[in-house]
């Protein structure tokens, strides 16, 4: 049997970063449909690539209660935001024979969450598995180095730029491209007299750029992904690193961490240039 101790506040949190919730063609998908949880020394923790397996990967963490190191499987993230929402204070997960019982004051509620569940209809791994993959490639690609991105190749990538910005600032920026209705999953980076900008919008309803910081290197990237939607969650500051990975077919990928390799870290590829116009 598997335990774990932990806030519903914090559940909650960690499984709506993980989820990825993205706007496509105005509907909102959420990009990673079942995670596990690895809990260890007082920290819960989810990593996973998201759907279709190439754009983007993230680790996000949270503490939990003191207890032995388990792995909680969520079979769907969905179904057990909404029965957290009826918990409140701390909750004690168990999960035996496919099921998750949530126990809090008064309260229990038991999940089927099958081991067995598929990470996705498209593909035949498990949630397990699924999770399993991406933690490897998490730990070669981006652990493995810190500060800098270690391609499959082998090559060592060194970041082109770096910058440091607030949750808020980085935020109000992305909004300033909802003005008149728009749903903006998209944003172009991009340096102009030796200043990061950043552009949310199209020309029809309103685009807007925002200053962000200083930075000395060129380049212009188009990241999507909706990463407004995990930005929502956090406060204080994060760090932006862009990557050129064009040899690599990566165009200039960006990799947004805060709190060191073990709190919250996206890895998010630029937009295919047939998407981003």
């Amino acid at each position: 049997m598997q335990e774990l101790t932990i806030g519903a506040k914090e559940l909650t949190s960690l499984l709506k970063r993980t989820q990825r919730n993205a706007t496509i063609n105005g509907k909102v998908i959420p990009q990673v449909e079942g995670t596990t949880i690895e809990t260890s020394n007082r920290v819960a923790q989810t990593c996973n690539i998201v759907r279709d397996g190439i754009t983007s990967i993230s680790l996000f963490s949270t503490e939990c209660a003191e207890g032995e190191p388990s792995t909680i499987v969520v079979a769907n993230i969905s179904l057990m935001l909404g029965a957290l929402s009826k918990h409140k204070g701390e909750v004690r997960l168990t999960q035996k024979d496919g099921k998750i019982k949530i126990v809090s004051t008064g309260k229990q509620t038991t999940l089927i969450s099958s081991e067995s569940a598929k990470a996705f209809t498209h593909t035949k791994k498990t949630v397990k598995e699924w999770s399993k993959e991406s933690k490897n490639r998490f730990i070669g690609a981006i652990m493995k180095n810190e500060g800098k991105y270690s391609a499959s190749t082998g090559d060592i990538i060194e970041p082109c730029a770096e910058v440091q910005i607030s949750v808020s600032e980085l935020l109000d920026a992305m909004d300033s491209g909802s003005m008149n209705g728009q749903k903006v999953s998209q944003y172009k980076f991009f340096t102009e007299d030796g200043l990061l900008m950043l552009s949310a919008g199209d020309e029809i309803k309103g685009r807007t750029k925002s200053l962000l910081e200083t930075c000395e290197h060129e380049f212009s990237t188009v990241i999507g992904g909706s990463l407004e939607n995990v930005l929502r969650t956090m406060t204080g500051a994060v760090n932006l690193q862009f990557f050129d990975l064009t040899p690599l077919g990566g165009g200039i990928s960006l990799l947004i961490s805060q709190g060191g390799l073990l709190d919250t870290v996206i890895f998010q590829r630029e937009v295919a240039k047939s998407n981003a116009d």
